[in-house]
């Protein structure tokens, strides 16, 4: 592919490296995007574990298995691990001031109101929620300006946003999050895979948080009820230690596999027949109880759809902008363990059906749902307001 002669400022929220969701976010998306640009400028916050920052690109691209020949990592250090959002933009503001033949895309929402008052041109402000106290007037700020060109992850959050703010003049676009681009859906020989001495009849696989709402509860149950199936569960060990306690005394049919590397998790989900999504009606992000169930995007939704297998998910709003009820997934009332337990004896017994659905979502990764195609669109944001 031809880069073009642009070059990129991304002003992130991210600590590298991290297992944080936004920290993937950002480092899989200006990957995309560096195979669009001559250059992509990276600034973010460095892990206070990481005692060499120069070390920080190589470890991320063992770490996500990816490409950084012309992306450069501009990272400061944290004080004290408080105010990391406001650090990484106070920090931001010389490139802000002096690069000015790059183009600049930010999700922090302090660097975002810095290129509003030090640059005149416009530039992007991607944002995966809505704010409040402080930084709620800062959103609204940015909202309000022709200058800025906006990225949502949702319609449900673009309507939430014109609701709240008004006076909004800024330009709304959805772009979904994704999954990284070329994934094929078959198995690498390079990867090992989770085997078990004992045949189960079935592998059902859960892939992400342990937080409250991500619907471990309803697996557990469904476990129970299906002693013939295996589920296969990958998280962040000590984020549910009940869970985790209940899984290694009670020695059911549920795996507990811990966290998983991003390079490896699509060959683990491979090695399921099933996929799960059981978010419920509330939906935590961190252990302060922050919901995003009214306007997520969940990138583990586009990661199971590049595999090709099954998806069995939850039926909630904002989901079905995606997921259609058989058509690319079943979609199943959240927290009814029957409805659950029925979609996956469906699926087990209609081989056809599953092929169906695993190749829809499939289908639809490769052509909208994958990091270049969001890359691609990005570009087209800023080729039209220049």
């Amino acid at each position: 592919m031809n880069k073009s002669l642009n070059k990129l400022l991304y002003i992130s929220p991210s600590v590298f490296p991290s297992q944080a969701a936004n920290t993937t976010h950002v480092i899989l998306q200006t990957e995309a995007l560096s195979k669009l640009y001559k250059n992509v400028e990276v600034i973010g916050i460095a892990s206070r574990n990481a005692k060499n920052i120069s070390l920080i690109p190589n470890n991320l691209r063992n770490i996500y298995d990816i490409n950084i020949e012309n992306i450069h990592f501009s990272l400061c250090r944290s004080f004290f691990g408080i105010a990391e959002n406001l650090t990484i933009a106070l920090y931001s503001t010389w490139s802000i001031i002096f690069l000015r033949d790059y183009q600049i895309m930010t999700r922090n929402i302090y660097a975002a109101f810095f290129v509003l008052l030090l640059r005149k041109n416009k530039f992007i402000y991607e944002t995966h929620t809505i704010e409040t106290g402080f930084k709620k007037f800062l959103q609204e700020k940015l909202l309000e300006s022709d200058r800025v060109e906006t990225i949502v992850i949702s319609s449900s959050l673009r309507k939430l946003l014109k609701t709240k703010y008004r006076k909004l003049t800024s330009n709304i676009t959805i772009l979904h999050d994704a999954a990284r681009y070329g994934l094929e859906n078959k198995i690498s020989n390079k990867q090992t895979i989770y085997t078990t001495s004992k045949v189960y009849d079935c592998k059902v696989g859960y892939f992400g948080s342990l937080l409250p709402g991500r619907g471990i509860d309803i697996i557990e149950d469904i476990a129970s009820k299906m002693p013939n199936n295996l589920f296969l569960i990958y998280g962040p060990p000590l984020q549910n230690i009940e869970f985790e306690n209940r899984i290694n005394t009670n020695k059911s049919n549920i795996y507990f596999g811990g966290f998983i590397g991003h390079k490896d998790v699509h060959d683990s989900m491979l090695n399921c027949d099933i996929l799960l999504m059981p978010y419920q009606e509330t939906v935590s992000i961190d252990n302060k109880g922050s919901d995003t169930s009214k306007w997520m995007s969940p990138m583990k939704m586009f990661e199971y759809m590049a595999t090709g297998k099954p998806i069995i998910s939850s039926n909630l709003p904002v989901l079905r902008e995606v997921l259609i009820n058989n058509s690319n997934a079943i979609l199943v009332e959240p927290s009814s363990s029957f409805e659950w337990i029925n979609a996956i004896k469906r699926l087990q017994s209609d081989a056809n059906l599953s092929t169906k659905l695993g190749s829809k979502a499939h289908r639809e990764y490769v052509n909208t749902y994958n990091w270049l195609a969001r890359a691609r669109s990005i570009k087209k944001i800023f080729d039209r307001s220049s």
